[in-house]
């Protein structure tokens, strides 16, 4: 399974995990301007894992120096993780 979940999001699956990947523009090369999908969670067996995974991630890799960069990390966590899920649970694949 493949869903979109936020604007640059996806959530996958196969029968023994979940994971999310991202699209991101490559940068440099001869391919520099074109999409490429990037994993950036871990693979988890149940989907509130991949989210604690994914939040837990994300907050560490965050380059915040000091509180208020680092609240707005925090906020913006919030806002993407909420979004993902609303999009998980009304997803139509989500019931199966």
């Amino acid at each position: 399974m493949k869903v979109k979940i936020a604007e640059k999001y996806y959530l996958n699956s196969d029968q023994y995990s979940y994971w999310i990947t991202k699209q991101v523009k490559i940068k440099t090369g001869p391919n520099a301007g074109n999409l490429r999908e990037e994993r950036v969670s871990g693979y988890y067996y149940h989907l509130d894992d991949l989210m604690k995974g994914f939040i837990e991630r994300e907050f560490r890799s965050s380059n915040a120096q000091s509180i208020k960069e680092l609240k707005d990390v925090i906020n913006d966590l919030k806002s993407l993780t909420d979004e993902m899920l609303t999009n998980i649970t009304q997803s139509p694949q989500s019931s199966r």
